[in-house]
């Protein structure tokens, strides 16, 4: 059977890595990813809005290339920030929806951003490092009401502290029997 690679593209930076903590801490919890044949990639852009950029269109080509005989799957993951009161915000998250599209990839946001949907507040910049660190290393419990707060379709997106993450992974990965 072919391996299948999951290439994550997140905001965050290679050095910092907070994104990758999240929704790599999520994903072995909640998914079966015991038959070691499903591989977790990160791609960083630096930044929002490097999401087409040559650099990161170049890791995701590269990763690919590496698994050319397994199944690709590309997942952009972005947080909403204030699509509720920005206009600027919500044109760029269609923005970035359409290039998904016309590109195949699947898109996961976070409302208003990962660490809302993960810890319920807003983190300063210059702690997300530090609280990222804390997630990945307590016990998290992945109760039902998380599970419905990461399961909210497209429309719902203007909702604080939920995302479509679980709907998005359940295409591609099996549950844990609980």
């Amino acid at each position: 059977m072919a391996n299948k690679q999951i290439i994550f593209v997140v905001e965050t930076n290679e050095k910092k890595k907070t994104d990758d903590i999240y929704i790599n801490k999520f994903i072995r919890s909640y998914y079966d990813l015991s038959n070691n044949d499903i591989t977790i990639k990160f791609v960083h852009m630096c930044g929002k809005t490097n999401y087409k950029n040559k650099t990161v269109v170049t890791k995701i080509n590269k990763l690919i290339n590496q698994n050319s005989k397994g199944e690709n799957i590309v997942i952009y993951c972005f947080d909403t920030d204030r699509i509720d009161k920005e206009i600027d915000d919500l044109k760029f998250l269609k923005e970035v929806e359409e290039y998904c599209k016309n590109n195949l990839y699947d898109l996961i946001w976070f409302c208003y951003e990962i660490e809302n949907v993960f810890l319920g507040k807003t983190i300063s910049d210059e702690n997300k490092v530090v609280e990222a660190v804390k997630y990945q290393r307590k016990e998290v419990s992945y109760d039902d009401k998380l599970i419905k707060s990461l399961s909210i379709d497209k429309n719902e997106k203007k909702t604080n502290n939920k995302s479509n993450m679980v709907l998005v992974l359940n295409k591609h990965l099996k549950k844990k029997v609980r």
